[in-house]
């Protein structure tokens, strides 16, 4: 059951972050390189791993919360 609730949770976490303030701080920060599409590529890459970490942080916090006490 656990498995199940990280999982959904990741998932959100994925599509409700929105990608305009992880794409500002990419763009910002100058993480992402190439030219043309590899650039754009490697920029959408980034931007889906930093909202996939922040995603699990959040879903382990949850997760350890709301363990049961054994």
């Amino acid at each position: 059951m656990k498995i199940i609730i990280f999982i959904v949770i990741v998932i959100a976490g994925v599509v409700f972050i929105p990608d305009t303030v992880v794409g500002h701080v990419v763009d910002s920060l100058d993480l992402a390189q190439g030219d043309g599409e590899e650039g754009m590529n490697n920029f959408f890459f980034i931007i889906l791993l930093i909202k996939t970490a922040f995603s699990t942080v959040i879903a382990l916090l949850i997760l350890r919360r709301y363990r049961k006490p054994q």
